[in-house]
């Protein structure tokens, strides 16, 4: 999604040399105008499809959730724009309730990781692995998808702030560096 000012897009379709003016044209010359006012969005599409588990669909609805990476200054500020950051409920002694999700965040954006989530628990060889430990330790199915639902958000945030595309072997290789 992308907001820009009409006479941009006016300007744009004069340098085209477009003169005729229908609804099939201007949706065709307002497309083009964002694929060359933002080049660098199918590069982060590309960088995200190559996480098992995203696809072309998913990585759209996930650019256009949170727009620009850069406005996050850490990863924890994406987790709490999408709602996934836990949320303790505690008072005194008589107070205690279970870790909950803040659930303040956008619910669009939760929606947008939830296939991709389930997916990737499947077929992404560290994500699999993660929810294979938290199932073992006793966590139930809702929680282990929104688990994994986060730590796919911070793959997302990692992969789009280096540039670089998705490694399953990444770990073992920092690990196994002098």
């Amino acid at each position: 999604m992308s907001v820009v000012n009409p006479a941009q897009v006016k300007a744009y379709a004069r340098s085209q040399l477009q003169r005729n003016k229908t609804d099939r044209l201007d949706a065709a010359l307002i497309a083009d105008f964002c694929r060359t006012q933002h080049p660098d969005l199918k590069r982060q599409r590309d960088l995200l499809t190559s996480i098992p588990g995203l696809g072309d669909l998913s990585a759209a609805k996930l650019l256009a959730e949170f727009r620009d990476i850069r406005h996050f200054q850490d990863v924890r500020q994406l987790v709490a724009f999408a709602g996934l950051n836990p949320q303790q409920r505690q008072s005194g002694s008589s107070v205690r309730d279970y870790p909950h999700l803040s659930n303040m965040g956008r619910a669009s954006l939760r929606a947008a990781l939830y296939m991709p989530a389930l997916t990737a628990m499947r077929y992404n060889p560290i994500l699999r692995a993660f929810a294979d430990r938290l199932r073992q330790r006793g966590l139930r199915g809702k929680a282990v998808v929104t688990a994994v639902m986060r730590k796919l958000l911070h793959l997302i945030y990692g992969i789009l702030k280096s540039g670089q595309p998705f490694d399953p072997d990444y770990v073992v290789k920092c690990s196994s560096t002098p």
